[in-house]
């Protein structure tokens, strides 16, 4: 049913659920273990150590009879201790005890390399000329792509032996040099994209922090290998931090890796950390597991990770290793929202009739809503620094209302949906969520016009995005903005323009940038003040810089008492911009505060256009 033609037919009755009709919930699930660090007898270390933290880990699980099962393992690295082969057999017999308590095939096991896994007594050579020769992204991409890089991965040479006996017949697909992988497996209706990415090549030095390297390259191989997947989820696998690789290379995986993929699993710290690690547009749930084995009296730990399908709640569940009890014990979940990929069963103009139809309620935000659901909008209203506003919801620092969240649980399920099922029952079973977003819709602009008219003007997007012209959306961030500057309430603003500094509209992302800037110039903290004159001399190297982006330069170089950089900007803007009044004012009253003598005389040549019209 198209929109034209909703308005004038009769509204029929919303139906009640009938009790076939329950809405199914899907969860997957998987283990996250890392760095068990195997060793081979009591020569290399405390074997009987070993052998009873990883027998509680095993024992663990045979005791948890109400266990959630998971569906595969991810292992991220330092499996030996040094790389030996000897390590890998006494990891071959521990993984192969794991498989059997969780009923998890070994092909279902997925492992990358940690720093442990590398023999430092194979080509050592090999690699004191690859850390020599990784100055560059372009050096970098040079490497990967030489007929000798073999030479430097030989030195992970049992651990990929120990991966391809234990796994069996996994599926992998593997990059040129043989260096990462990508498998691809399916669990229901749900496609999976597994990247195994190396950070473990160029390991082998002492101090490594900030010296290490994934590459462009390995990134774009990857991306290219999984790119005829249609995948709805994709996890990395990696073993380090991304704040362990050489600066350029983080900026490389952050803008490019990080996008790309939901999770970021890894392990190195021994340390079991979640956070958020991308754009709100395109998150990315950075994992980190504690150690598997560090020691008998080490607080080692796992994570198990569990992913609602219809609602993208996610939570990830720790378990911690007691030595005095001998035990794991659940010690904590953190939760995050998730998103899934994939293609809407019909197009927009077909959604809205169907909802109309299920919720006649709704009708009045249908468009608005359709949009929400094909990701044509992202604005929601929900209450910042005391008020109404539309904005992109950040899960981090916002509280977004339940009844939003219920409502955008339908796109995962619609993604994930079983076109054997009629559409308008596939919605039926979900009015609950979609009346009670259109009455949260109705009661929040209830009384604020501003709000209103906005929640209105995209609900008429959303029908014209229908059709076949072409509609420009409006973003609303920038007024929210305007409005925070007026108040002065500079740290809600720097939350909120770091949220749009990088929005796909340039025009919004220029205007977050510099209302970002005058945010942190205002901070009393001082490494924020700083940050804000970075931002400020990077804003300066743009073309289209202006009169107004100088005066907020300046103003930034006056808030760090940086006098000689302010004098600067300011005699640039009368070259430049003798006939603006806001840069008259500014470098008149800028002379009086430096009393410098030179910026004096060089303000009284300055037109005066008082009483000009």
């Amino acid at each position: 049913m198209s929109p034209s033609t909703k308005g004038g037919q009769p509204q029929p009755q919303e139906r009640e659920l009938t009790q076939h009709e329950s809405i199914m919930i899907d969860r997957l699930q998987w283990l996250h273990i890392s760095d068990l660090h195997f060793r081979a007898d009591v020569v290399e270390g405390d074997q009987f150590s070993q052998l009873v933290a990883c027998q509680a880990l095993l024992t663990h699980f045979g005791e948890l009879s109400s266990r959630p099962v998971p569906q595969f393992v991810i292992v991220t690295g330092d499996i030996a201790f040094s790389g030996e082969p000897r390590q890998y057999e006494e990891a071959r017999k521990f993984f192969d005890k794991l498989s059997r308590e969780l009923s998890v095939p070994p092909e279902m096991f997925f492992f990358v390399p940690g720093n442990h896994d590398v023999d430092r007594t194979i080509n050592a050579l090999a690699l004191g000329g690859a850390c020599a020769a990784c100055t560059s992204q372009q050096d970098v991409d040079r490497i990967l792509g030489s007929s000798d890089f073999h030479t430097v991965l030989e030195r992970q040479r049992e651990f990929w032996s120990f991966v391809e006996a234990f796994t069996n017949c996994q599926q992998r697909k593997f990059t040129h040099n043989k260096m990462a992988y990508v498998s691809q497996l399916t669990v229901d209706a749900l496609k999976i994209n597994l990247f195994g990415i190396n950070s473990a090549w160029l390991c082998g030095r002492d101090c490594e922090v900030g010296k290490l390297l994934i590459g462009e390259r390995q990134i774009i191989d990857l991306i290219e290998l999984s790119e005829a997947s249609d995948a709805n989820l994709s996890l990395g696998l990696a073993h380090h931090p991304i704040e362990w690789l050489y600066q350029w290379d983080q900026v490389t995986c952050r803008t490019r890796l990080l996008p790309r993929v939901d999770f970021y699993h890894r392990g190195h710290l021994h340390q079991p950390e979640v956070y958020l690690s991308s754009l709100p547009s395109s998150p990315c749930l950075s994992v980190a597991a504690g150690a598997g084995h560090a020691s008998r009296f080490y607080r080692n730990s796992y994570n198990l990770v569990s992913l609602d399908l219809g609602s993208g709640d996610c939570t990830v569940s720790t378990f911690e290793y007691s030595a005095n009890q001998i035990r794991y014990n659940h010690c904590g979940n953190t939760t995050a929202k998730m998103s899934l990929n994939g293609k809407m069963p019909c197009d927009m103009a077909t959604l809205y009739g169907v909802i109309c139809d299920a919720v006649p309620s709704a009708h009045a935000y249908a468009g608005y809503m359709c949009g929400l659901l094909f990701g044509y909008f992202e604005e929601i209203p929900v209450h910042v620094a005391g008020m109404k506003a539309m904005v992109v919801p950040d899960s981090v620092s916002d509280s977004i209302p339940d009844e939003a969240l219920a409502f955008l649980g339908l796109r995962n399920r619609l993604r994930l949906y079983d076109d054997a099922i009629p559409l308008l029952d596939h919605i039926n079973q979900h009015q609950p969520e979609i009346r009670g977003f259109s009455d949260y819709l109705k009661e929040t602009s209830a009384g604020n016009n501003q709000l209103a008219s906005q929640i209105g003007q995209k609900n008429v997007t959303g029908i014209h995005l229908m059709g076949s012209k072409p509609v420009r959306q409006r973003s609303f961030a920038v007024e929210l903005l305007r409005d925070l500057e007026e108040a002065q309430d500079w740290s809600t603003l720097e939350v909120q323009a770091r949220r749009y500094d990088c929005a796909d509209e340039s025009i919004v992302a220029a205007q977050a940038r510099q209302m970002l800037i005058e945010a942190l110039i205002h901070s009393d903290e001082t490494q924020k003040r700083d940050e804000g004159v970075v931002l400020a001399k990077e804003m300066l190297e743009q073309q289209t810089s202006g009169a107004n982006q100088y005066l907020l330069a300046a103003g930034a170089a006056e808030r760090v008492r940086d006098d000689a950089w302010a004098l600067n900007l300011a005699m640039t803007m009368i070259k430049r911009w003798p006939d603006n009044e806001s840069v008259r004012v500014y470098v008149r009253s800028l002379a009086l505060r430096l009393g410098n003598k030179k910026l004096r005389e060089a303000t009284e040549r300055l037109p005066n256009n008082r009483g000009r019209r």
